[in-house]
């Protein structure tokens, strides 16, 4: 009995999804408009041709050729990649080939920092919302040139300003933010200030009232 496992990215979102079974593949393709992703093999020995059936041909590849793997298939137990070109099927054993880069992950770890500076008596509080981004490296071992994927991106969820009784803040609500690989570490500060009492306002202005009138009426005299 053969498994088949299709790997499909997605155009628009880049998001990879495993499929099994052929047919589910196909249904797939037309749904979420995705392609077939390929990685590069390089052959470790004299790799022979296998048909979908898993018989040997007298086709073969010689020690170090790079193929490029369509996708990935087990026939009687055994892992093959599917390396034919213009849509043929020819399949080589998996343990007679390696990967013919080196990958690694590169990551880049973003903070944003929100202080609230409360008012005298009461302790600063201190957020810290930290995000990750990665991007895949690859190295080619015999040149070390390295070829670098995109960066993936992150958010700063969106954050409340701590509540001071008798104290207005200096914004209410940190919005969110989309993280990217410029965006850099940021650092927000929270200040705050006496809320006006009810009708102060307004006793200040009779105040100034009175005050002039009390000036007019010297001018009189």
């Amino acid at each position: 009995m053969m498994k088949k496992t299709i790997l499909y990215r997605t155009v628009k979102a880049s998001v990879v999804v495993g499929l099994i079974a052929a047919g589910a593949g196909a249904v797939a393709l037309s749904r979420l408009t995705s392609k077939p992703v390929s990685a590069t093999r390089k052959t470790t020995k004299r790799a022979y041709v296998y048909t979908r059936s898993g018989k040997k041909t007298a086709k073969s590849y010689k020690k170090g050729t790079k193929l490029v793997a369509r996708d990935k298939k087990e026939i009687k137990g055994k892992k093959y990649y599917n390396v034919g070109r213009r849509g043929k099927d020819e399949y080589v054993r998996s343990s007679d080939t390696k990967s013919a880069y080196k990958l690694t992950v590169q990551k880049k770890r973003l903070t944003r920092t929100i202080k609230f500076k409360l008012p005298k008596g009461k302790r600063a509080e201190v957020i810290k919302q930290t995000v990750t981004l990665k991007r895949r490296v690859k190295i080619d071992p015999k040149t070390k040139q390295k070829t670098y994927g995109k960066w993936t991106v992150g958010t700063w969820k969106a954050v409340r300003a701590r509540k001071a009784a008798g104290y207005q803040p200096s914004v209410a609500k940190i919005p969110a933010l989309q993280v990217n690989s410029q965006t850099g570490n940021v650092t927000v500060v929270v200040t705050y200030q006496k809320k006006p009492r009810p009708g102060a306002e307004i006793r200040k202005h009779q105040r100034r009232v009175e005050k002039w009138r009390k000036y007019q009426g010297s001018l009189d005299n």
